[in-house]
């Protein structure tokens, strides 16, 4: 049922969380591949999240495990390690880091949070996500846009209601090289919500030519670090 899947959902995002937390032990073994290898873990974290994302957004959707579209499930898989982990990594530990100050009192950790909801999210990540989506399923970089132009703000309004509290806390307290894993925890849950968010219209589209051999089913849409 519908409910099971939600219980589902939100086991897996208190799980990550534990994860992240303890044991000690693995927390300490990420920070030093992360810090050896920082690239790299962020893209394996975020596309085995995003991957796992999908696949419950999927199944919540009403898709049995055999139906499942995996091609839509790499394409976001691919964005979600390519952006949300290589991409964030340079904008959360570099470019935040250098341009807005590396300390963890309120006012710095105040103007990462505002950069990142009013700047980061709405002009470079959003845009990005819509424009990778439309090429994957061979549309024009345009419509994406087009797209995003229609359901930005209320993708943006979700957004808002669940990360810059996030943020705040994680730019405050949490290790650099652990930021991209702990964003990776939370956003498990924001991913199922853009993933479901962005595929609602899939069923309609489903019979236009260029998405035929992208999706035998295109579910519906929703949505992200370490």
């Amino acid at each position: 049922t519908h409910d099971a899947w939600l219980l589902c959902a939100m086991s897996m995002s208190v799980a990550c969380a534990t994860v992240l937390r303890g044991p000690e032990r693995f927390v300490a073994a990420y920070a030093r591949a992360s810090r050896r290898a920082p690239l790299a873990v962020a893209f394996g974290t975020c596309y085995a999240k995003g991957s796992a994302a999908d696949v419950v957004t999927q199944m919540y959707e009403g898709t049995e495990w055999g139906d499942l579209n995996w091609k839509r499930n790499i394409t976001f898989a691919l964005f979600s390690g390519a952006y949300l982990g290589i991409g964030q990594h340079f904008v959360y530990n570099v470019w935040f880091q250098r341009w807005l100050g590396a300390g963890s009192d309120w006012i710095t950790v105040g103007k990462k949070v505002v950069a990142d909801s009013f700047i980061h999210t709405p002009l470079m990540y959003l845009p990005l996500y819509f424009v990778h989506k439309a090429v994957c399923e061979g549309k024009s970089p345009v419509a994406g846009l087009r797209r995003y132009a229609k359901e930005g703000p209320e993708t943006l309004v979700a957004y808002w209601r669940m990360w810059p509290a996030f943020h705040a806390v994680n730019f405050a307290f949490t290790p650099i090289e652990c930021r991209i894993g702990a964003i990776a925890g939370f956003s498990f849950l924001w991913l199922m919500v853009l993933s479901f968010l962005s595929h609602r219209g899939g069923v309609e589209a489903v019979s236009l030519p260029t998405e035929v051999d992208l999706a035998s089913a295109l579910g519906a849409q929703q949505t992200a670090a370490c």
